[in-house]
């Protein structure tokens, strides 16, 4: 079977190898796939779910519940489950003959959670023998406005996108839906972008439970009526908005009589001084919401330098520091992961669709994992589809030397 990572050599592009990125963080011996033989060889039925596929989805099948019927997402298309859109085995075997190739367009990805998404697309994208290739556009829509130039010419069969501009990107992406390239999106829409005119289905996270799995970690731990301070992203990116907006719901639901006060970031690095300036004219805050795991680090850094560790903070998404921190009982005390392998897994999917030509949903969801200490091993497997690092693994031992005082 051909290698799943296609390199084009383009200057300007920065890509991701996300098979390498796997195995660097696992420590772990890539094993070679098996081939298997096609459907008409093996007396398999042709319209049967790819089992492959099917028994990976189904390690996830307790964290599906009912999809709220008011989510939606910023373009008020409704939602359904990952498991709505599957490939067949006849389905498998075209894909696997067809000698096809995609593109994954990324408005941004560094560390852990990207390489476990890239990972989770490259994983899929071989097992359906499909050339990828992975381009970051470091959250500059110039850069982007360029590589969709450069894509365009590569002729792809899919393109799977980001946008690093929803407004910009409505038009300088506009050019892969007029060469006829069939485009999924990942999360953010281009503003005026339709479903079936310019995009075939939208592949994401399930934001609201981001957002309640996130703030039942602050509510099952601070006291009653408490002060909540939100640590918002004020720039405008679909996916973070969106997310922040449903916070801003979840709390008077799941903390009555709490007083909510909000401090937006611009710049990462700075939300240390934004935290430590609320601690100041707020010292009475009982919990924090940050939008991500990094943002969450920068926080948590503030309330530690000032003593305040009682302060307890949640957020979305999973790294090593943010397991650390749950284990030694910082400020960060739970996270509510988006699944990010089983995320690029179902962006494949979806695309993997459109070469197909299959009429899907608009909008397809992946379940969250919420993560506290007790569930750290299961919860990190879920997320990332690898071994908890060493690092981690040693501040989980000495958590469990702890709890079995």
């Amino acid at each position: 079977m051909k290698n799943a990572v296609k390199f084009t050599g383009i200057m300007f592009l920065v890509f991701f190898v996300a098979v390498s990125f796997c195995l660097a963080g696992s420590g772990e011996e890539e094993k070679p796939m098996e081939v298997e033989e096609p459907a008409a060889v093996t007396g398999e039925d042709p319209n049967a779910p790819d089992p492959w596929l099917a028994n990976l989805r189904s390690k996830y099948d307790r964290y599906r519940d009912a999809i709220d019927l008011d989510f939606r997402d910023k373009a008020g298309y409704p939602t359904v489950w990952d498991t709505e859109v599957m490939i067949t085995v006849g389905e498998r075997d075209k894909l696997r003959a067809g000698n096809y190739k995609a593109v994954m367009m990324i408005e941004w990805g560094s560390g852990e959670w990207t390489r476990a998404n890239t990972s989770g697309i490259a994983d899929t994208m071989e097992h359906y023998n499909i050339d990828i290739s992975f381009v970051d556009a470091q959250l500059d829509a110039a850069t982007q406005a360029n590589q969709v130039e450069t894509v365009v010419a590569l002729k792809p069969d899919v393109v799977i996108f980001t946008s690093a501009d929803d407004a910009a990107s409505s038009t300088y992406a506009m050019p892969l839906i007029e060469a006829g390239i069939p485009v999924v999106l990942f999360s953010n829409i281009p503003e005026g972008w339709k479903h079936k005119t310019h995009f075939q289905s939208i592949s994401s996270q399930n934001y609201k439970a981001l957002a309640d799995y996130s703030m039942k970690i602050i509510a099952d731990n601070v006291p009653a009526n408490p002060k909540i301070g939100i640590i918002y992203m004020d720039v405008a990116f679909g996916t973070m908005n969106i997310i922040a907006n449903y916070v801003r719901d979840a709390v008077p639901k799941l903390m009555p009589g709490a007083t909510v006060v909000e401090k937006g970031w611009i710049d990462m690095p700075k939300i240390y001084d934004l935290v430590d300036a609320l601690l100041t004219t707020d010292p009475d805050i009982d919990g924090m919401w940050c939008s991500a795991m990094v943002q969450a680090t920068y926080a948590q850094e503030a309330c530690l330098d000032r003593g305040r560790n009682d302060i307890v903070i949640s957020c979305f998404g999973v790294d090593s520091p943010t397991i650390i921190s749950m284990l030694e009982g910082k400020p960060l005390r739970g996270a509510a992961s988006d699944a990010p392998y089983l995320l690029g897994v179902n962006h494949a999917i979806v695309a993997c669709g459109a070469i197909l030509g299959k009429d899907k949903p608009p909008h397809i969801v992946t379940p969250v994992v919420p993560i506290t200490p007790d569930n750290v091993e299961e919860g990190w497997q879920l997320s990332n589809h690898e071994v908890i690092p060493a690092e981690v693994r040693v501040v989980l031992q000495n958590y469990k030397a702890r709890m079995n005082q």
